[in-house]
């Protein structure tokens, strides 16, 4: 959101929100690199995925926006995921033996939420 689609962002929520955003960017960028493992946000986050993935074979991950501006939401997250999906080597060269990353699918909750549940 940042990058390439910037110009289209800031387009839609303003100057003055997307330099929020930007902020709440960099926020989290200091999180990450000065908190500790124990209560750091995305590190917990990656623990999280990575054991329920592979203690209860959870291999998705349901993304179900109640909100009609974030129904496109899910398909960001598909393409954002699917960089790390399938990896199958460490940085050495190491061939994993283990899921590297859930599938993320799902669309506005309403539509989403019945497909799932039928």
């Amino acid at each position: 959101m940042d990058s390439a689609i910037g110009l289209s962002t800031m387009i839609a929520i303003g100057l003055g929100g997307f330099r929020e955003m930007l902020d709440g960017f960099h926020e989290m960028d200091v999180h990450f690199h000065t908190t500790p493992f124990e209560r750091n946000l995305p590190v917990l986050m990656g623990l999280l995925s990575l054991y329920y993935n592979s203690f209860f074979d959870a291999q998705t991950v349901a993304v179900l926006p109640y909100e009609q501006y974030l129904k496109r939401f899910p398909a960001y997250l598909q393409q954002l995921t699917m960089e790390s999906n399938g990896k199958h080597v460490t940085l050495d060269g190491t061939t994993v033996d283990y899921q590297t990353g859930p599938i993320y699918w799902g669309e506005r909750a309403p539509t989403g939420s019945t497909r799932f549940t039928n």
